[in-house]
């Protein structure tokens, strides 16, 4: 009987590779960071649903610490909301955090 060959290996996804990067600190930087440049572009501005776009990103950024999600994975939510008042976001946070945040 012939068995099946093994998938090809798939590269890790962007967050995946995020979180790895962010380990030797433990993202708290980043975090930190993070949230310091989000904040004037999401203060004062709403989102579709009503809310406070940095009351959202804080949200999201505890319900991410709660759940036990690394503080590199806390900033990309911080930096994904901002990224909606940015023109260019991927090359703005590529250029102050790094590719593996733009992505």
């Amino acid at each position: 009987m012939k068995t099946a060959a093994a998938p090809p290996a798939l590269a890790p996804a962007a967050i995946v590779r995020l979180a790895v990067a962010e380990q030797a600190d433990g993202g708290q930087d980043a975090l930190t960071r993070a949230r310091t440049f989000a904040e004037p572009l999401l203060v004062g501005h709403r989102l579709d649903t009503g809310e406070d776009a940095l009351a959202h990103a804080d949200g999201v950024a505890g319900i991410l610490q709660a759940i036990g999600a690394a503080p590199a994975m806390q900033a990309a939510a911080y930096l994904v909301y901002a990224g909606d008042w940015l023109q260019r976001p991927e090359e703005v946070v590529a250029k102050a955090f790094g590719p593996s945040y733009a992505s």
